[in-house]
């Protein structure tokens, strides 16, 4: 008897013993998990008491972490027990049979524990926050996104900026053509890239405001010039928001305002944001987050506290980690249970190298613009160099004039306070009386 087969019979026997019927219909082996779809007669046998004897049923059957979910569907309840050989997925395997669609921003995220691959478009999403304790998988996790990201869409459909607070997870992606502008590594830099992208915001409003335009879908579905989606990934939040704690000031704008707000208005705009933490707490993901980016990932938490921080709910907790999570989507009111795909460091570097040449052409042409770009600052700052001086030059002609009318204006005043300059004004006054008071008498 194989090991399915066995915990098939003891999940029927342990709660036989309880007195509840249940009957096992379909076993369906996935990769953390298999899954155990059965049926009960829920007119005799309340679901709360099947649920409430999980523990003793992992005990009973020696397998940890079990839990229960309901299919209405089908009208079955089922036990998901973690496998103790589990297998591994690959990123090879759960990109095979990916398409690009139109119309957004489209990635396999992982597998369901019926062996399907989860679609996701970002652009519905529309952000994204992913939580869960160290060693959960959460660094592979987004790896794993960002590559598939940067595979399906061109450097013109896409530019992702990358906020690193550890400074080395996200490092293998500094050469992408896809980059906005560079890694950033600190606070300061994170909240004046993340004001340049209000900013684009912004500016992308007004011009599809002027143009008739709601978002960027109809936008670049009727203009030549099409504006590119922009994927912000923040890996670690935590220790950036503890750090903006300690540095406010009373005029200060919080990063967790810019990220709101980012969040409340990128939408239409083509602006994702992608948050990472493995501190998934009270402080951290705060209500305000949480209002403004309901799809969520939670990866292995340490308590159903953390649980409940994350997604509204319990379950976690009972993750297996290594890439195990559970998926809140919008729109969706059940939690999707996904295992993530694991990719290596040998197998990334290639397919990082494999984009950087794809768009080889792409990167020169940026590189040329970038060249002429900087020679026409040189030339600008060139010539505000040679104004400037020009500018010193005719100051110091200026003053040099200045000196020379001083000397002109001191010697006239000496001349005229001498005795011959006396005299010489006396005759002056005494010819200009005589014009004006002796003439006239004379001619009457």
């Amino acid at each position: 008897m194989n090991e399915i087969e066995k915990i098939k019979n003891d999940i029927v026997a342990f709660y036989k013993a309880k007195k509840i019927d249940i009957d096992v219909v379909n076993v369906v082996e996935s990769y953390a998990v298999t899954s155990y779809y059965a049926k009960i007669d829920t007119t005799k046998t309340d679901l709360k008491k099947v649920e409430k004897a999980l523990d003793d049923l992992a005990l009973y059957a020696g397998a940890k972490n079990i839990t229960l979910k309901t299919d209405f569907e089908n009208k079955n309840i089922v036990f998901e027990i973690p496998n103790k050989n589990r297998k591994t997925l690959k990123y090879s395997e759960l990109i095979k049979e990916q398409k690009k669609q139109n119309g957004g921003l489209f990635l396999n995220i992982g597998a369901t524990t019926g062996n399907d691959f989860l679609n996701v478009n970002l652009c519905k999403t529309p952000h994204l926050l992913i939580a869960g304790t160290t060693g959960a998988g959460k660094s592979v996790l987004i790896n794993t996104i960002l590559l598939n990201l940067l595979e399906n869409y061109t450097p013109d459909e896409l530019q992702v900026l990358l906020i690193d607070a550890k400074q080395v997870e996200l490092t293998p992606f500094e050469n992408i053509p896809h980059l906005h502008n560079y890694i950033v590594k600190n606070l300061h830099d994170t909240k004046a890239e993340l004001r340049r992208v209000l900013a684009t915001i912004q500016a992308r409003y007004s011009i599809m405001k002027n143009s008739n335009n709601k978002n960027i879908e109809t936008y670049n579905a009727t203009h030549a010039h099409k504006f590119p989606y922009i994927v912000v990934i923040i890996d670690e939040l935590a220790d950036l928001i503890l750090q903006d704690k300690k540095e406010k000031t009373l005029f200060n704008e919080s990063l967790e305002d810019i990220i709101c707000r980012i969040a409340q208005i990128g939408r239409a705009s083509g602006v994702h944001l992608i948050v990472s933490t493995q501190r998934p707490s009270v402080d951290i993901i705060t209500g305000l987050i949480k209002a403004n980016i309901p799809s969520r990932i939670a990866l292995n938490v340490a308590s159903a506290t953390d649980s409940r921080v994350i997604l509204d709910a319990k379950g976690a907790e009972r993750l297996t980690g290594n890439g195990d999570f559970l998926f809140k989507l919008i729109g969706n009111a059940d939690l999707i249970r996904l295992q993530g795909a694991y990719i290596d460091e040998q197998e990334q570097e290639k397919r990082i190298d494999a984009i950087i040449e794809k768009h080889r052409d792409y990167v020169i042409k940026k590189e040329q613009e970038r060249t002429k770009e900087l020679e026409q600052m040189k030339k600008r700052f060139e010539q505000e160099q040679k104004q400037k001086q020009t500018n010193v030059l005719t100051d110091e002609e200026k003053e040099e004039r200045k000196a020379k009318r001083f000397a002109i204006y001191k010697l006239i005043f000496d001349l005229l306070l001498s005795p011959l300059g006396l005299i010489l004004l006396a005759l002056i006054l005494f010819v200009l009386g005589f014009f004006k008071f002796a003439v006239p008498i004379i001619n009457k």
